[in-house]
């Protein structure tokens, strides 16, 4: 079976027992990785470095860290971690989420037996304090034309749930410093390049909600954010100006709106609620 990385971003925020369940999500996958990547976006806290120091025992399989001497966001860290990926597949775990035990062997024998696919993910599972009470889901398309379709008004993949071929990546630049919308504005770009995408229909990945989770997706920088990647993505010929204007529109109202009311929106109506 082919080999292949796991890259993860971790910053001063992020919560050092959470990110003791990430890695342990990594440890007992029931197809380990060659390669973690970590990413150390700015000075961590010492209860997040010993997590780290206590993960790089004993594992047998290689540890690169790379160090940012400041805090220089997602996309800019996962940028450079793509480049330092010893292997052409790239999975995505993040610091405060789990894997669920079987993704990665999911994820690799899609990419072995569907060679033309560059982008593969799948649906979440959400939960806020036990992973064992899911309190909502999002589910996304499987197939690429469902994807190009969904993409037009929302993200057609969930980030913490994807794998990446590092070729395909860095043949559309790789990603961009765009806080916050760093995955969508590269599934946009992705889709402009006529890369193929997929979603597996499993929920591989149990997400931590809250942690301003809803209060990041508002404000002014957020919403130029999100009108520069939709008016590229018109430029490129996805959208047409009708969906330019009503996927804008729509943001800004949802920007507007209080932070409890879009934690309603979003698990209520944009993601479905957990049974």
């Amino acid at each position: 079976m082919a080999k292949f990385s796991v890259l993860m971003s971790i910053y001063a925020n992020d919560d050092p027992a959470h990110l003791k369940t990430a890695f342990d999500s990594i440890l007992n996958q029931t197809l380990v990785p060659s390669q973690v990547i970590i990413v150390e976006d700015g000075p961590l806290t010492d209860d997040a470095m010993m997590v780290i120091d206590k993960f790089k025992q004993g594992t047998l399989f290689e540890i690169t860290i790379i160090k940012n001497e400041v805090n220089l966001g997602l996309g800019a860290s996962l940028a450079k971690g793509v480049m330092a990926s010893e292997y052409e597949i790239i999975v995505r775990a993040d610091a405060d989420d789990i894997s669920v035990s079987n993704r990665f062997e999911k994820l690799i024998n899609y990419f072995e037996n569907n060679e033309d696919v560059d982008i593969v993910g799948s649906n979440i599972a959400e939960f806020e304090d036990d992973p064992k009470i899911i309190t909502g889901k999002r589910v996304v398309p499987t197939e690429h034309k469902d994807i190009v379709k969904f993409a037009k008004f929302r993200s057609p993949m969930n980030h913490p749930a994807v794998a990446l071929k590092k070729t395909s990546i860095l043949e559309v630049g790789n990603y961009s410093d765009v806080r916050n919308l760093e995955d969508y504005d590269l599934w946009l770009r992705a889709i402009a390049a006529n890369l193929t995408m997929h979603n597996l229909s499993d929920n591989l990945v149990l997400m931590r909600t809250g942690n301003g989770m809803y209060s990041r997706r508002g404000g002014t920088k957020y919403f130029k954010s999100y009108e520069k990647i939709k008016r590229n993505a018109y430029h490129a010929g996805i959208l047409s100006i009708f969906e330019y204007i009503a996927s804008v529109s729509i943001i800004g109202i949802n920007i507007a709106i209080p932070t409890s009311l879009r934690e309603v929106v979003y698990k209520r109506i944009l993601h479905k609620e957990g049974r």
